[in-house]
């Protein structure tokens, strides 16, 4: 059975999705994880239709992964991210993106963060 994992970013972070993503085809995550994160941008539909999104794919999720970089403390819709992930009871692994010094958004500010690494992840996601 595949373990899904949502990755949650600010905007200028995007492309961390498809690092992950692409440590995950390697092999270097471990077994039978999915990694999925916003799949379109949603802003044209307003609130309503980000809500939406957000919520189909943390429910879905096993994981949530929040990665920490220099504006993951900006973006309002971490925060609500968080929340959902709480809401569902999802467990969260929130993880410091390499070179970066900004520091976690107030909601995540008691979780561990780990190094955004492949064998990090790996020790974490296969708990």
């Amino acid at each position: 059975m595949s373990k899904s994992v949502f990755v949650s970013f600010a905007g200028t972070d995007r492309h961390w999705l498809g690092t992950i993503r692409s440590w995950n085809n390697q092999g270097l995550l471990g077994p039978g994880l999915y990694i999925s994160g916003e799949r379109d941008d949603y802003r044209q539909g307003g609130e309503t239709a980000i809500r939406d999104e957000l919520k189909s794919l943390i429910k879905g999720a096993s994981v949530v992964l929040f990665l920490v970089g220099d504006n993951s403390h900006n973006p309002n819709w971490v925060n609500y991210e968080v929340s959902l992930a709480n809401s569902y009871h999802k467990r969260i692994i929130v993880a410091c993106i390499p070179d970066t010094y900004g520091g976690p958004p107030p909601a995540l500010a008691n979780e561990q963060i780990i190094p955004l690494d492949p064998s990090s992840l790996r020790m974490y996601l296969q708990r």
